[in-house]
């Protein structure tokens, strides 16, 4: 059966039904792209509107003021409106303009913490960074495209202010280290830290022509742009800020053995595991930019300044036994009293001079404070005790004939032993005078080290030059030489005299005598009250070690003096164009001859000046026993009798104390970082620092 196929033609309405579809997606791409272009031209907008927000905060950074937002916005809308909708340098399109409401100050901190997240706080003074908000609602492009809707765009820039950045670092005024001062160095060094240091001159020399650059050191005690300032308040052991060191000096030429003396230091902290909080040694203002940070310190003046911290910090004092220049026994005790600072960095424009130290805002530094106490064995300097006791036997007779004149002591009967006079009276019971130089083995003397400092008080930024005014100041030193009570206490210091002589009588006897003028069967009281023979072999002059000895009164020596620093507070100016004089805050080491012209010094006088001008001012006091009775108040109250003999001591103990004690106490000081006479300050300062986007 055959097949029959129908003839198949398209019916209008299926072609109808072709055209819809195909009119649909047309349409439907159109809207598609209609939209993409609208989202595109908001997306464009956008970043139209961004731009010109961060443009307008950070020319409102640029001109801010710690205390007044005036200048910023200003500056601001100037950026973004210009001087009209048609000027070519505005920034904002001229759909828009940018309000004073749109434009706040206040202090940005990578440590603030505020809801955001910003680390922004409107309002918070000083400011040092500018917010503009931008809410903005552009017309549309196909406005009246069915569900095209305005859209309100939000741009928001914080942008923080790049002040001028000032630094100051304080540094040891030492230029080598010979192998005594090597030796010196390491006892001081071993009583701080209390483990062994033995490092030679070259490595404390390799300390000295060496620099730690600040920001590489706070990076490798784990820091970074966004938590320095936590490293600064935290604290870190001892150990490990003296290893950290070895790992990021910089040497300038081969004395590469600084590294080793680094290590060296700390192995020895080990030992006591002391701590200390960073940001006592390091001085950073809060909010100061992290590229501010680098700058260099010397290595040695870092290693001293963390050990006098963290001995500042130690309720015990470090123990030093010394046997130098000849003076026997000489013991040693150093406490740092007021600790170091090595390094100032802050703003210059937050300076308020008229608060001084006390300021929050300060750019400060000082070396530490020191109070040492000595105590020197008098009997083991040469020829001293001869040397008095001629002096006394000079210088006796006066007092002698003064004593002549007291008949409490029936002085007519009196046996002078020191000079060799015998007055007998029969069987009568006579007093002798005896006389004891240097009862007392030791002699203290402390000397309280001056600390120098200095902070900014003022700064010019001119288009070709710059100036950092910096005041510096030394702090009063105390000088005290006796029996010293307290020194490292928190109870007052107290200074008694030292017993240079003591004088008194011991009774003696006869047990028969002959026409009044020959005296047999001579008898001293011992200290039990009885009168026995005197030893056949007893020294004319000697008195038996049992006689029973009254102190009548004496002489002793104390000093007791303040001793100022400066004269008056010295102003450092330091200036440029040249830039060695007042480089850079981030610029290298300075590299030409010395000195180094960004270093100035404090010149002061001599805060001991010389331990043998002290003791020409020394205080010979007498001094009465309670046993002395009548006698002892005359003596005491007749000076003018002896002043010979004041005269006499005060020449002796000058000439022969003062060359030994004066070089030694000074260097065992300036080892320790206290130049009695010298503080030396580095300056930094940039000015152009500009403004950057910080959100």
């Amino acid at each position: 059966m055959p097949l029959f196929h129908r003839n198949r033609k398209s019916s209008p309405n299926r072609q109808g039904g072709s055209v819809v579809v195909n009119a649909a997606i047309a349409i439907s791409l159109l809207v598609i792209l209609l939209i993409g272009s609208e989202l595109g031209y908001l997306s464009w907008m956008k970043r139209d509107l961004q731009k010109a927000a961060d443009l307008a905060a950070l020319a409102g950074a640029q001109k801010i003021d710690p205390n007044s937002c005036g200048a910023a916005i200003d500056a601001a809308k100037r950026n973004a409106n210009g001087t009209d909708k048609k000027d070519p340098t505005r920034n904002l399109s001229s759909a828009f303009s940018l309000e004073d409401t749109e434009i706040s100050c206040g202090q940005w901190s990578p440590t603030a913490s505020d809801a955001t997240g910003r680390h922004f706080i409107s309002g918070m003074k000083p400011f040092n960074a500018v917010r503009v908000y931008l809410q903005k609602t552009p017309a549309l492009l196909f406005p009246n495209m069915p569900g095209n809707s305005g859209r309100t765009i939000v741009v928001e820039a914080i942008a923080s202010m790049k002040h001028p950045q000032a630094a100051l670092s304080i540094r040891s005024t030492l230029i080598n280290i010979n192998d005594d001062r090597a030796a010196l160095l390491n006892l001081v060094t071993s009583a701080l830290l209390g483990g062994a240091v033995k490092i030679g001159a070259v490595g404390w020399n390799g300390l000295l022509d060496a620099n730690i650059n600040i920001l590489d050191y706070l990076i490798a005690l784990d820091a970074n742009a966004g938590n320095y300032e936590s490293i600064l308040n935290s604290r870190v052991s001892l150990a490990k800020l003296l290893k950290v060191g070895a790992t990021v000096i910089k040497i300038n030429g081969s004395l590469v053995d600084a590294k080793a003396a680094l290590n060296e230091l700390s192995l020895a902290a080990e030992i006591k595991n002391l701590d200390i909080r960073v940001g006592d040694l390091l001085g950073v203002a809060s909010g100061t930019p992290f590229s501010a940070l680098a700058v260099d310190l010397q290595a040695f003046g870092l290693a001293q300044g963390a050990i006098q911290l963290a001995n500042g910090e130690s309720a015990l004092a470090a123990d030093l036994n010394l046997s130098l220049l000849g003076l026997g026994n000489f013991t040693s005790k150093i406490k740092v009293i007021e600790k170091p600072q090595l390094s100032g960095i802050g703003n210059p424009n937050l300076v308020n001079p008229m608060l001084g130290t006390s300021d929050p805002q300060r750019i400060f530094v000082r070396t530490a404070q020191v109070r040492t106490l000595h105590t020197l064995e008098l009997k083991a300097v040469t020829g001293l005790v001869n040397n008095l006791v001629k002096v006394l036997l000079d210088a006796l007779s006066p007092l002698v004939n003064f004593l002549n004149t007291v008949t409490s002591l029936n002085l007519g009967k009196i046996l002078t032993e020191l000079v060799g006079l015998v007055v007998c009276a029969p069987c009568d019971a006579s007093k002798v005078i005896y006389t004891t130089v240097l009862p007392d083995a030791g002699i203290d003397i402390g000397i309280e080290g001056s600390a120098g400092s200095a902070y900014v008080t003022n700064h010019t930024c001119a288009a070709e030059s710059k100036s950092l005014v910096v005041q510096g100041k030394t702090s009063l030193a105390a000088i005290r030489i006796g029996k010293i009570k307290n020194a490292f206490s928190s109870d007052p210091i107290s200074v008694e005299p030292i017993p240079l002589v003591k004088i008194g009588y011991s009774e003696q006897r006869y047990t028969s005598c002959l026409l009044s003028l020959i005296c047999f069967g001579k008898q001293y009281k011992n200290e039990a009250g009885q009168f026995v023979a005197y030893p056949a072999s007893l020294p004319v002059g000697s008195f038996p070690s049992d006689a029973k000895k009254t102190l009548i009164a004496g002489f002793g020596l104390s000093v007791d003096l303040d001793v100022s620093g400066s004269s008056s507070s010295p102003k450092l100016t330091y200036s440029s164009p040249l830039p060695e004089n007042l480089p850079e805050i981030d610029a290298a080491p300075y590299s030409g001859t010395a000195p180094d012209p960004s270093y100035q010094s404090i010149n002061v006088t001599d805060v001991v000046g010389s331990l043998g001008s002290a003791i020409g001012g020394v205080k010979i006091s007498p001094y009465q026993s309670d046993a002395g009775g009548a006698l002892g108040a005359l003596l005491t109250g007749s000076i003018q009798l002896i002043s010979n003999l004041i005269s006499s001591l005060s020449d002796l103990l000058k000439t022969a104390l003062s060359p030994l004690l004066d070089p030694l106490v000074k260097e065992l000081l300036r080892v320790a970082g206290i130049d009695l006479a010298t503080t030396q300050i580095g300056a930094r300062l940039s000015c152009n620092r500009g403004a950057e986007i910080v959100y």
